[in-house]
């Protein structure tokens, strides 16, 4: 709040950004709503007797429970598809729009090239930025003379990084100096230059989010093939990538897990099941996380860090389906 009344954001921009937010906090919050409507549903029922008396009709369980596997599995396909078609648009213009909030810098909203402004009429375009490791691939730096419209020089480097310090070491790269007549090329095999702005600048705000979300499955895909052709590994977009496909299974996941979760806490009520749902929820969000961390870190394969959480925690609901009285 005190960001929009220091910079006069108006009113309609503070409206659109939460407009283009939706989509994201639905990704989120779906998965946790079908696990918190299938403990409070079959909560209701097996309290008042209803439960048992599907038994009595010759009902078992496993056919009570037939239509919400049903409907989480629809659920699933259209959280996909919401991911890989709607929320990287939809990032993009948020994330735009929080900038203006912000009073960040301009920066494109192109994918997946970054262009933002530096200082002293510094413009910095790159194709990747590693905010753990301070990497860059892909760079180039344009110094610009803002007042007579002309490109001063331009760095290019196929990797760049910046230390403790905040000393930029380029490396694999060139400059080229357009004021001077006699050395305007200049070959980098690794040189190191002194530009004011710090790591800490192109860095983004904790709850921004990443990158990979405003780019399709395949967009990604294509991304990372392209950067592991300069040279990086790119083992965190991996795990992100490998996400796209895992984590809308988790509306699955989670109706698998809250179905005879809710038959065996008996007729506590609709209350318990609201609790239960918040506690495995905040487990299953910490697990991930540390999985996903595991992942990035190089600890566990990309593909194994990001399915690891739904093949546990399906292996778990699978478990207590089978163990329970049809």
């Amino acid at each position: 709040l005190d960001e929009i009344i220091r910079n006069h954001i108006p009113m309609i921009v503070v409206i659109r950004y939460f407009a283009f937010l939706t989509p994201q906090i639905l990704i989120y919050v779906i998965p946790m709503g079908v696990l918190l409507a299938t403990l409070i549903l079959f909560g209701i029922l097996e309290k008042g007797s209803e439960v048992t008396a599907m038994k009595a009709g010759g009902w078992s369980l496993y056919r009570v429970a037939m239509p919400v596997f049903l409907i989480s599995s629809f659920l699933s396909a259209n959280l996909y598809l919401m991911q890989d078609y709607v929320l990287p648009y939809a990032n993009m213009r948020q994330d735009a729009l929080r900038n203006q909030i912000k009073g960040r810098p301009p920066q494109t909203i192109m994918k997946p090239r970054k262009w933002i402004f530096g200082e002293s009429g510094r413009i910095f375009n790159y194709d990747y930025f590693d905010p753990n490791q301070n990497i860059f691939i892909g760079l180039n730096v344009y110094e610009v003379d803002l007042r007579q419209l002309t490109i001063r020089r331009r760095f290019h480097a196929k990797q760049a990084t910046i230390d403790t310090a905040g000393k930029w070491t380029l490396e694999s790269g060139w400059l080229r100096d357009f004021q001077s007549d006699h050395a305007g090329f200049i070959p980098i095999t690794k040189a190191t230059f002194a530009f004011p702005e710090q790591a800490s600048y192109f860095k983004k705000e904790l709850f921004a989010p990443k990158e990979s979300s405003k780019l399709t499955y395949f967009e990604l895909k294509d991304y990372i093939n392209y950067l592991k052709q300069s040279g990086y590994n790119a083992t965190e977009l991996q795990v992100e990538l490998y996400k796209k496909i895992s984590f809308p299974l988790s509306c699955f996941v989670m109706s698998l897990l809250g179905i005879p979760f809710s038959f065996s806490m008996g007729k506590r009520g609709a209350f318990f099941g609201i609790t239960a749902s918040v506690v495995i929820a905040m487990c299953y969000w910490g697990v991930f996380s540390i999985f996903e961390q595991m992942g990035a870190y190089g600890l566990l394969s990309p593909l194994l860090a990001a399915w690891a959480p739904n093949m546990l925690f399906g292996a778990a609901g699978l478990a207590l389906l089978f163990t329970i009285r049809t």
